[in-house]
């Protein structure tokens, strides 16, 4: 039997049903949302898309998905991971990039 040990912070969220960010994500000219599991990042996602000939995107298109499935910007997401505790500094605020995270 394994046993797992939480985090007081994470068991809290959990109690709570606070949404925590689950991986990165994209948004293409049509509204799909293409993802990768973790620990990819946005550039695998890009690369993913390119090779599956995707709709076009921006940068503004970049964020993340919540545990819960909706999708959020880099803001959004930067606000989710420092309430949640998923992690205590932003590398270059006020945006949330998957290294802040894996």
């Amino acid at each position: 039997m394994t046993v797992v040990t939480l985090k007081p912070l994470v068991l809290f969220l959990i109690q709570q049903d606070i949404d925590m960010i689950k991986q990165a994500a994209i948004k293409d000219s049509t509204g799909k949302i293409w993802t990768l599991p973790r620990p990819a990042r946005h550039c695998d996602i890009l690369h993913y898309m390119y090779e599956s000939s995707a709709g076009e995107t921006t940068l503004d298109d970049q964020g993340f998905l919540l545990d819960d499935g909706s999708w959020v910007n880099r803001k959004q997401a930067a606000e989710y991971a420092l309430k949640t505790g998923q992690c205590s500094e932003l590398v270059a605020p006020p945006d949330l990039y998957s290294e802040d995270l894996w």
